[in-house]
């Protein structure tokens, strides 16, 4: 039933949309990564919400501005057009969750905590 409904979106706008979010998702997981990475301990702190930023601002990662707009999923009717670099940071705590600062087509800020790993209990 499910490969049905795949296969009945495809090439649809709705394909778009989760294709597009799969995509930022996965773009974020990958900064995400390298910002956990960088020196294990919270004294580096200050240099893991420096790297978040450049990492965003590298336009290698697309995520400054999308390729294409991304559905808020706070508000459907609005899209995200890109991330707002220098407002977003990590949280000092034990998985260093990120703060991103998403930029919708209105230049509107909306701040949502992106999480890398699927255990919410831990922060």
């Amino acid at each position: 039933m499910f490969h049905n409904y795949v296969e009945a979106i495809k090439n649809t706008p709705i394909d778009q949309t989760i294709s597009t979010q799969i995509l930022i998702k996965n773009r974020l997981l990958d900064v995400g990564g390298i910002v956990r990475k960088k020196g294990g301990d919270t004294s580096s702190f200050e240099k893991k919400k420096e790297k978040i930023k450049a990492l965003i601002r590298d336009p290698a990662n697309g995520l400054y501005e999308f390729t294409r707009p991304m559905l808020n999923p706070l508000d459907c009717e609005s899209q995200f057009i890109g991330i707002e670099p220098d407002m977003c940071s990590v949280f000092c705590s034990k998985t260093f969750p990120a703060r991103i600062a998403f930029r919708d087509m209105n230049d509107k800020i909306t701040n949502l905590m992106f999480k890398m790993g699927d255990d919410l209990r831990q922060d």
